[in-house]
């Protein structure tokens, strides 16, 4: 069968790469050929459009904020291809991708089924950002073959509600996702949603770097030729959102556990950072660092799975800012609530035991379940 994949762009997110990666992954070893779609987006706005950008941000920088940018476009063309230098030769390298300006570019009959997801692709500002069109449209309004098969999987709202969506907006994806053959979604709260404001019964199913095993991802490291951590006594921080509080925690943990700490993550976002410090490493070198690490600590939702796949003690610091729902029912799934943490904590239990045998178990099960979601309403 041949399918399609729509998600949000792949960039520097090792999250969002590896959810795209697996889920092809998945597929193709059910047989199937699959291509996943792509707005990379790295053109310039029309000259009209950017002058007025820059009348607005020359007020602000005037007279509301000195250090604000004004230049932004044109700076981001530039140092974005070394940003994502490392990310994008894994995205060429594994990730079939179909690069489409817009949506509209999609020859429907190129495809026997689209799938939507995963990631937060239900995600009102995300997706309209990525792909500038309205958030219907996540919900396939653009699709006008009415045989080909719809899917979502593991699609995530981002939320536990709909506060970013409009009237108009639930109107029209509840009259979408009625098109589909089958809805999956990533969060427990995803069900409701699904329930409550579309009137459709949605599946509960793992996020697509589940389906992969550790070992699929130790096959990726070692085929990068990834050297193995010679002090194996280190500590793996990912934090997506840094501030004083969680680096006084993070500081105390080292000290406290005499562990090294091996940052993950380079601030890819931080325009005030140096451009050297804003280069993601390769998302090998990400993997690798949970295959040595002796504990996590994080604030990302990603950065859980993995640890979790690598059967690695952890710690989440919740991050209100990009969505804590999915976080909580992540770690609602495998009885792992204590590992949530507010960054504000001072009483916090680092010692406490981690079950993996029976959370192994729990994943088998539930990756089963996940599995037959997909190769069952692909094969109707």
């Amino acid at each position: 069968m041949r399918i399609a994949v729509l998600t949000l762009t792949l960039r520097a997110n090792y999250g969002g790469i590896l959810q795209a990666y697996a889920l092809q992954h998945t597929l193709e070893r059910m047989g199937h050929k699959v291509e996943v779609f792509q707005r990379w987006d790295d053109y310039l706005p029309p000259k009209i459009v950017l002058c007025a950008k820059y009348i607005k941000r020359i007020f602000r920088k005037l007279f509301i904020d000195w250090n604000s940018p004004i230049f932004c476009e044109y700076n981001l063309s530039k140092i974005r291809p070394v940003i994502e230098q490392h990310t994008r030769e894994f995205i060429n390298r594994y990730i079939n991708i179909k690069e489409i300006d817009e949506l509209d570019q999609i020859n429907e009959f190129n495809y026997d089924a689209i799938i939507v997801g995963s990631d937060q692709v239900w995600r009102k500002p995300y997706f309209t950002n990525n792909w500038n069109r309205r958030i219907s449209n996540a919900f396939l309004l653009f699709l006008k073959r009415k045989d080909i098969i719809r899917i979502s999987y593991a699609a995530s709202f981002g939320l536990d509600n709909l506060s970013e969506y409009s009237d108009r907006d639930i109107q029209e994806c509840a009259l979408c996702a009625k098109r589909f053959n089958a809805i999956s979604v990533r969060e427990v709260s995803g069900v409701n949603i699904c329930k409550n404001s579309f009137g459709l019964n949605a599946v509960h199913v793992l996020d697509p770097t589940f389906l992969l095993t550790k070992n699929d991802y130790i096959h990726l490291i070692r085929e990068a030729n990834i050297a193995e951590e010679e002090d194996e006594n280190v500590i793996m921080c990912h934090i997506l959102d840094p501030s004083p509080l969680k680096d006084r925690l993070i500081d105390d943990f080292c000290k406290k556990k005499n562990l090294k700490l091996i940052n993950g993550y380079a601030q890819v976002y931080d325009i005030a950072s140096p451009l050297e410090k804003r280069i993601q490493p390769p998302v090998e070198s990400w993997l690798s660092n949970f295959h040595w690490a002796k504990y996590v600590i994080t604030d990302s939702f990603h950065a859980c799975v993995f640890a979790i796949i690598f059967n690695k003690p952890f710690i989440v610091i919740g991050n209100e800012t990009r969505g804590i729902s999915r976080i909580k029912s992540l770690l609602s799934t495998f009885q792992l609530e204590n590992r949530l943490i507010s960054e504000s904590d001072d009483n916090i239990d680092w010692d406490l035991n981690i079950d993996w045998d029976l959370i192994n178990s729990n994943l088998e099960e539930l990756k089963k379940k996940s599995l037959s979601f997909l190769s069952t309403n692909l094969n109707k």
